[in-house]
């Protein structure tokens, strides 16, 4: 039997937005995410990330830089803004942090059952 975890290569889709969610936050897992998200088609994309205070951000973007059409970083997972800022886009990739990504879930999850 396979067991799959949410937030490990998730592709949901919402409206007109396919959304790409991933709790890497090691180089490593950084590096597995870019190869996936590279095999992705699709319009429009945007990197939608976090990281912790202790964490090289930069060193942990560098294998990201290029994949997405724009970057926003956030400064806290649970950031009010950037939900209204991924408007717009065809192709949002969540990565960094599992906070963030269950963030994300949460709203998505929240919106969908709002749309019901």
């Amino acid at each position: 039997a396979s067991t799959r975890l949410l937030g490990r290569q998730t592709k949901i889709q919402r409206g007109q937005t396919t959304w790409y969610l991933d709790g890497a936050h090691t180089p490593e897992s950084i590096a597995t995410v870019a190869e996936w998200f590279k095999t992705q088609e699709g319009g429009k994309s945007l990197l939608l990330f976090y990281c912790s205070a202790e964490r090289d951000s930069q060193a942990l973007l560098a294998p990201l830089q290029g994949l997405c059409d724009q970057i926003l970083q956030v400064s806290h997972p649970h950031d009010p803004q950037a939900m209204q800022l991924t408007q717009g886009f065809s192709r949002v990739l969540v990565t960094g942090s599992f906070h963030l990504v269950g963030a994300v879930l949460e709203n998505l999850q929240t919106n969908e059952i709002k749309d019901t």
